[in-house]
């Protein structure tokens, strides 16, 4: 029985191997507490399947300071990176966002947590 080399057990599946070039989406909403708009935009994205992170402005001062500093005065702030920046609940630019079955898989095994299966509970 041959040994399989371990440097191979951590590889993704072949099919995956092509995608590495590719980039994570690194998308960050800037959210605050009650914020009805925030709760659409996280719930939008969480049904498309797209990874992101949140950060509470009315917690974190350097966060508000942030976002103030590149012009914005209201929450959500969605920072897509190269998809741009934006305020306010926009579904059109949070479609644009969506990442398709293989590249949650890319993720999955990359250990990003998926969020589209989180309920919302607020």
């Amino acid at each position: 029985m041959a040994q399989r080399d371990r440097g191979h057990l951590h590889d993704p599946p072949h099919h995956l191997q092509r995608l590495r070039s590719k980039p994570i989406p690194n998308i960050t909403i800037y959210s605050k507490k009650n914020c009805p708009a925030c709760k659409f935009t996280m719930k939008k994205l969480d049904n498309n399947g797209t990874p992101y992170a949140v950060v509470m402005v009315d917690e974190d001062a350097d966060a508000l300071a942030l976002i103030q500093s590149w012009g914005f005065t209201s929450a959500p702030v969605v920072d897509a990176g190269a998809a741009g920046r934006w305020s306010g609940y926009s579904p059109d630019r949070l479609d644009g966002l969506r990442v398709g079955p293989v590249v949650r898989e890319v993720h999955r095994f990359a250990g990003v947590e998926d969020r589209s299966s989180v309920e919302d509970k607020g």
